[in-house]
């Protein structure tokens, strides 16, 4: 809360006013008093809770960087496998079934009159 200049003289001159000059002081220490203390306990508690979410999520940042290094391996894998598929196919003849035409489906067709 950010108070203008002419804010804060409006709320001392109503202290003032309210309080009268032998009170005043008096009342103006136990409001930084109290203002200190909310200030001491709101950062102890601003502390606390940090402390809690970082507990919180340690493990979660630890199983997340274990499933992107799962997730990496795998990919490293497929891609290495998918070459060695490749590497096989071309070596024994096989043709990929992307590659498959209609001739086959009409040996199938043939096959079935039989």
């Amino acid at each position: 809360m950010n108070l203008q200049p002419n804010e804060v003289l409006i709320i001392l001159v109503v202290a003032l006013i309210v309080l009268g000059p032998q009170r005043l002081p008096t009342a103006a220490r136990k409001i930084g008093e109290g203002y200190r203390e909310f200030k001491r306990i709101s950062t102890s508690v601003k502390a606390e809770f940090d402390t809690a979410v970082e507990a919180v999520n340690a493990p979660i940042r630890e199983v997340s960087s274990s499933v992107e290094d799962t997730v990496r391996e795998t990919g490293s894998l497929l891609d290495s496998g998918t070459a060695a598929r490749a590497d096989h196919t071309s070596h024994h003849g096989f043709r990929p079934a992307d590659e498959l035409d209609l001739e086959d489906d009409a040996l199938h067709d043939r096959m079935d009159d039989v």
